[in-house]
């Protein structure tokens, strides 16, 4: 199976369900945005999609803003910022789903972030993520009573 076609599974997998908003995380250092992105684009093959990015540095920092429609300080100032509840709440009848991209869960805020999913997908790293640590994001994020949309396997 193509990558294509494996992006075109997960679509299907995410369409049975009743979830809009849908966290992309991973238990290490490595970045999710890539996947996050094509998500998102297969579900807008046949949805109105959204897709925030909030594994943000200086060069995504801005284009982040224009997308909030307002400046932040730090991320995790955002995500612990009622404006953004506010805005991803709003967004919600405008979209049928809003995909977001979360810093490595090595950093606690992405966990913070649960607060506005109804689910997560995690990326399972090939030669990065430890089994341990994959362990721990699950019990994480079952500990809060937040489903498991899927896990990707990223060679």
């Amino acid at each position: 199976m193509n990558k294509s076609e494996n992006y075109k599974k997960i679509r299907a997998k995410i369409e049975k369900t009743d979830y809009k908003v849908l966290g992309i995380s991973t238990p290490d250092k490595k970045k999710t945005s890539n996947i996050s992105k094509k998500i998102s684009d297969s579900l807008s093959q046949r949805h109105k999609v959204l897709f925030l990015d909030l594994d943000v540095d200086n060069d995504n920092k801005n284009d982040l803003e224009n997308t909030l429609g307002f400046k932040f300080g730090s991320i995790v100032d955002l995500i612990d910022s009622y404006k953004l509840l506010e805005f991803i709440n709003e967004k919600k009848e405008q979209y049928d789903y809003i995909i977001i991209n979360e810093r490595s869960a090595i950093f606690a805020d992405s966990l913070f972030t649960s607060k506005f999913e109804d689910a997560k997908i995690i990326v399972v790293n090939e030669n990065h993520t430890k089994k341990k640590d994959f362990m721990t994001l699950s019990q994480d994020i079952d500990d809060m009573n937040i489903p498991i949309c899927g896990v990707i396997y990223n060679k």
